[in-house]
């Protein structure tokens, strides 16, 4: 496939994704988490194309979040990306220590944690109802197998999360790409991106189950396919109760 016929397709799965799961309506106000890696900066590009196609509008605001612990890990670039796209960029600084335990160390959770807080505060103070991510469908995976292998729970990131009591959307644009579709993506339009943003990256469950995970995926072409698939497809005849 060529490089333009992949963009195309590429586009069109995200606009899938939108539709399919309800993402997005005329009227909203999406914000938009900018880390300045590969998968937030395709899935803001994709989002900003997106809206050109669809009838009535809806509003996009970029937010980053930079911790003060990180100062010399952070991402450069996001407000001339922003601006070729027509996004308006918010840069809040927040952090990472716990004022409940003092010394606890910096870990990659807390991170996740204190950036995901200040977005959500930020996205309530200025009046958005949707907050998209950049995860995509070999994460939703993951996070299926985590969850099963050490949660014994049939759970996983959704593409769509109604949260606070529905004033606001968690949404996950991405959520039909595959990884290798996501790096492609960001090469082939040459999108900015930092390959490593945080000393603290890292989480033990993701790096012993993602070679789990590489393994199905290369026992069957359609393996991916499948996989998330069965999550819309229990068969609860064939399962044991309670």
């Amino acid at each position: 496939m060529t490089s333009k016929g992949f963009i195309v397709k590429t586009r069109k799965k995200v606009s899938r994704a939108v539709y399919r799961y309800g993402m997005i309506s005329p009227g909203d106000h999406v914000m938009a988490a900018l880390s300045g890696g590969k998968d937030s900066a395709v899935m803001l590009e994709a989002l900003v194309y997106h809206r050109r196609l669809v009838p009535g509008s809806f509003r996009i605001t970029a937010v980053h979040v930079a911790l003060k612990e990180l100062r010399r890990h952070q991402a450069h670039g996001l407000d001339d990306f922003c601006e070729s796209l027509n996004v308006p960029l918010v840069q809040i600084e927040a952090c990472l220590s716990d004022e409940e335990a003092p010394d606890r160390s910096p870990s990659c959770f807390r991170c996740f944690f204190v950036r995901r807080k200040e977005i959500f505060n930020l996205a309530k103070s200025m009046g958005c109802n949707k907050a998209a991510f950049g995860h995509h469908m070999d994460d939703i995976l993951e996070t299926l197998l985590i969850n099963m292998v050490y949660h014994g729970e049939f759970s996983t990131m959704p593409p769509r999360l109604v949260m606070f009591g529905g004033t606001l959307e968690l949404i996950r644009p991405l959520a039909l790409l595959s990884a290798h579709e996501v790096q492609r993506y960001a090469d082939t339009l040459g999108l900015p991106y930092s390959p490593l943003l945080c000393p603290y990256e890292g989480n033990v469950r993701k790096d012993t189950i993602r070679p789990v995970l590489d393994e199905l995926l290369k026992s069957h072409r359609l393996a991916r396919h499948n996989l998330y698939r069965s999550m819309s497809r229990i068969n609860r005849e064939y399962l044991p109760a309670g």
